[in-house]
């Protein structure tokens, strides 16, 4: 069974970025997030919607250890 699109709304996603979210996995909650960085990897992109000069990273934890 498919579970419906997700409704984001303003106090799920305040800036409407769609970059961080909830699974549950084996009744285990799994956060994660989309960070946006630049081609060092050192500092936050500028442009993160530029895909020439941002290295986007998508970490993964169980939302218990958060």
């Amino acid at each position: 069974m498919r579970s419906p699109p997700y409704d984001w709304n303003d106090g799920d996603d305040p800036y409407g970025e769609h970059d961080f979210g909830k699974l549950d996995v084996d009744s285990e909650a799994v956060i994660w997030k989309i960070d946006y960085y630049s081609p060092d990897e050192m500092h936050g992109s500028d442009h993160p919607e530029d895909p020439n000069v941002t290295v986007r990273i998508l970490p993964l934890m169980f939302a218990g250890d958060y």
